[in-house]
């Protein structure tokens, strides 16, 4: 998992591959005002985001195995849960189509506070539930950009 600001994501280019067209993409789309919804870029993807944040009690933990994931919040903030996919028990079988696969844990997470700025890529190894709050809901905007694993 990489953690760091907006900012500084670009220091990370040879660990997340065809990172320069994500971010090119996301300058576009600012100039757009951020459009909800899903956005092509050569070598990947990413999808403008717009909601609330739902208890992180109810949530289950995520995987992806063909795309790294790198979560940017732009407006509001989420708290994200981590633990290694090694301390996780599957409770929906992988999906390659949606590339996910959703799990349990016995154990509790990792929480990172995501203030608005603030960036983080997890890895296939890396289980993660986005999108959430221990105590008041907040609403968000946010990116989330879909790398190739290589």
């Amino acid at each position: 998992m990489i953690v760091c600001e907006y900012g500084d994501l670009n220091k990370y280019e040879a660990l997340l591959p065809y990172l320069k067209n994500a971010l090119a993409k996301v300058e576009e789309l600012k100039q757009e005002g951020l459009p909800t919804g899903r956005h092509e870029f050569e070598g990947g993807f990413l999808f403008v985001q717009r909601g609330q944040t739902k208890p992180a009690a109810e949530g289950l933990y995520e995987t992806h195995s063909k795309y790294i994931d790198v979560q940017c919040m732009m407006e509001g903030s989420e708290q994200a849960l981590y633990l290694p996919a090694s301390a996780l028990t599957e409770e929906k079988p992988y999906d390659a189509e949606g590339d996910i696969a959703f799990y349990t844990a016995a154990q509790p997470g990792t929480v990172l506070q995501v203030p608005s700025g603030m960036c983080y890529a997890v890895f296939p190894e890396d289980g993660h539930m986005p999108c959430r709050h221990s105590e008041t809901p907040t609403d968000y905007v946010k990116l989330v950009i879909k790398l190739p694993v290589v």
